[in-house]
C-alpha cells in the first residue's frame, strides 16, 4: 500500500500469485487474484489484515477487473474476459445479479 509515493504496508497473506485488479470500497480493499483460481480477497485497510473472501466464481466466469459504482452501497461489479458482468454485495458476500 502506497501513500504519496511512499510504501507504507505490504499485504503478505493474500493471493498465491499477483493481483489482477484492486478496488477501494470505504475502509476496505478488494483484490482479484490472477491464475486459475481467481480468488477475491477482502482486506481491512485500517487493520491492514484480510477479513474474508468472496465465494469462487463459476468456471465460465473469469474475473479480470473490479469497480465500485458510486451510488451502490456495499456492492462491486466484476468484469470477465468474455465481457460478462456480475454485481456482488460485499457485506453479505452474495451474488446480486
Amino acid at each position: 500500500m502506497w501513500d504519496r509515493g511512499r510504501l507504507v504496508h505490504e499485504f503478505d497473506k493474500g493471493h498465491t500469485g499477483r493481483a489482477e485488479s484492486m478496488c477501494v470500497l470505504g475502509d476496505h480493499l478488494i483484490s482479484v487474484g490472477r491464475g486459475v483460481a481467481r480468488t477475491v480477497r477482502l482486506w481491512d485497510l485500517k487493520l491492514k489484515e484480510p477479513f474474508g473472501e468472496l465465494p469462487s466464481f463459476d468456471r465460465t466466469f473469469s474475473a479480470t477487473c473490479v469497480l465500485h459504482p458510486t451510488t451502490y452501497l456495499n456492492k462491486v461489479i466484476f468484469g470477465s474476459e468474455s465481457g460478462e458482468l456480475q454485481l456482488w454485495n460485499v457485506n453479505s458476500r452474495k451474488l446480486v445479479y
